[in-house]
């Protein structure tokens, strides 16, 4: 509840953004209101904006919420944050990407910097013993 409270909070503010990625499979550039990349199902609590994730698959998922203004997309939000496919939403699976922004990005809620970034999914990266 806290993350979608979060989520309405924020939407006032929220502005497009202009970016571009090179991804296994996919080329964007345009204005992107948010994006996301992640290798399991859902985030903040329970949000399945992820259907296709998998962590034992070597792939990570990319969703990002296209358009220069959140008024056009906000009647789909609750669409788009379940996961579902719609015009909106841009998503991809992916081993490696390149993203080009301006905006400061995040990883886990932590800031890790601004501008052009390269990632990439490192098989079995972590390695838990149980």
């Amino acid at each position: 509840m806290r993350y979608i409270a979060g989520l309405v909070l924020s939407l006032p503010q929220l502005r497009g953004y202009r970016s571009e990625v090179r991804a296994d499979g996919l080329e964007f550039s345009g204005s992107v209101l948010a994006a996301s990349l992640a290798n399991i199902k859902s985030l903040g609590g329970g949000i399945r904006l992820f259907p296709h994730a998998d962590f034992s698959d070597g792939f990570a998922e990319l969703a990002m919420v296209r358009g220069p203004r959140i008024l056009r997309v906000l009647p789909h939000l609750a669409k788009i944050l379940t996961g579902a496919p719609h015009p909106w939403k841009v998503s991809t699976q992916l081993k490696q990407a390149r993203v080009e922004t301006s905006q400061q990005s995040y990883a886990d809620g932590e800031l890790v910097g601004q501008g052009p970034f390269e990632l990439a999914v490192i098989p079995a990266g972590i390695q838990l013993i149980s």
